[in-house]
């Protein structure tokens, strides 16, 4: 499995409470996360915790990323992404 700082993560805010992505992102960068971008994002319906998007590359990436998380969380596994990050959208 890959260490935290070896996997790259972007954040996205969908709670729709200001703050709360740079916030997060901070705590992640703490933990040696390096930090793609963190991001507004269109408040949706996320009742998890966080929503983990990657793809092909970054399956042992987001098992550790989902780690974490306080329970619950839900892997979205995306066929055609071809890097290695994981966007972690926060949920409610």
């Amino acid at each position: 499995m890959p260490a935290e700082s070896e996997l790259p993560v972007r954040v996205l805010n969908a709670t729709g409470v200001a703050g709360v992505g740079p916030q997060i992102a901070a705590e992640l960068a703490e933990r040696e996360f390096p930090l793609v971008g963190v991001e507004d994002a269109y408040p949706g319906d996320y009742p998890e915790v966080a929503v983990l998007v990657y793809g092909p590359r970054a399956v042992g990436n987001a098992w550790v990323a989902q780690a974490h998380f306080a329970p619950p969380v839900r892997l979205e596994f995306d066929p055609e992404r071809d890097d290695d990050t994981v966007d972690i959208i926060l949920g409610r």
